[in-house]
């Protein structure tokens, strides 16, 4: 889920839709502006890099174009649907990039009606172009990424499993593709939790420890916020210092250098 390069192909790939819009009414002196919506506060140097480098790029392509790139600024009074409502309003906005996470693309959704792409966003719910018209993105939905785990998993030979995951779209979502594509391939999800959004570490230890307690020592953990992260990882490596049968997989959106590391030290 690098955003360092997921974030380049958003922006390109959402250029060209702005410019099949633009193009269509008049292809002179139109200025394209791509509103940017960060998944919080910070907005790092090198997603910006990337941003201009995208910008730039199109302006030598397409001469008779100006692009406009607006990072659409958050406050502790503002939440990403009214700051997109409040935006949308103000601003000449031809394209909408980001946010980054499942979750708040769905809570987003009914506010955008302009050609939208996220770089990360993978929940399956999104595919539906019913109730999502406009969404795009750049990656596999967790359709893939369900598969893949499921064919490890049983490539490794285990064929039972144990579940544990977050009330949001993206948990849900890779959770449901790996139980099914799991049974596809003969295994079965013994037990299956999931906790709720900010949990708090009590409420966490509780469902972890139902895991823990299981004749089945494998399990998948399935998180999204660096809050949730931690408090499982804390979990998962207790679990696996007191048994060191235990196996955890986790999904992709535990592959940061921070989690690695942790996860490095563990038995």
């Amino acid at each position: 889920m690098s955003s360092s390069h997921q974030l380049p192909q958003a922006i390109l790939i959402a250029i060209i839709l702005v410019l099949s819009v633009v193009n269509a009414a008049e292809p002179t002196n139109k200025t394209v502006n791509l509103c940017i919506v960060p998944q919080n506060d910070t907005f790092t140097t090198l997603v910006l890099h990337h941003s201009v480098f995208a910008k730039t790029f199109y302006e030598t392509q397409f001469p008779k174009l100006n692009f406009n790139l607006t990072i659409l600024s958050r406050d502790q009074n503002r939440d990403s649907r009214s700051m997109i409502t409040a935006v949308l309003k103000k601003e000449s906005c031809h394209g909408i990039i980001g946010p980054t996470f499942s979750s708040s693309c769905t809570r987003l959704a009914p506010y955008i009606t302009l050609p939208w792409i996220s770089e990360t966003a993978s929940s399956t719910a999104l595919s539906d172009k019913f109730q999502f018209p406009y969404f795009s993105r750049v990656i596999p939905s967790d359709a893939a990424g369900g598969l893949a785990v499921a064919l490890l998993v049983s490539q490794l030979g285990f064929s039972k499993i144990n579940t544990i995951g977050v009330d949001e779209p993206y948990s849900r979502s890779v959770i449901g593709a790996f139980t099914q594509s799991f049974a596809g391939q003969g295994g079965t999800v013994v037990k299956h939790i999931t906790i709720a959004e900010n949990s708090k570490q009590e409420e966490v230890n509780s469902a972890f420890s139902q895991i823990v307690e299981s004749e089945v020592y494998v399990t998948l953990i399935v998180t999204n916020s660096n809050d949730e992260q931690q408090k499982m990882m804390n979990l998962a490596a207790d679990a696996t210092q007191v048994n060191t049968r235990h196996v955890i997989f986790t999904s992709e959106a535990w592959c940061s250098t921070s989690n690695i590391s942790n996860i490095a030290n563990w038995p």
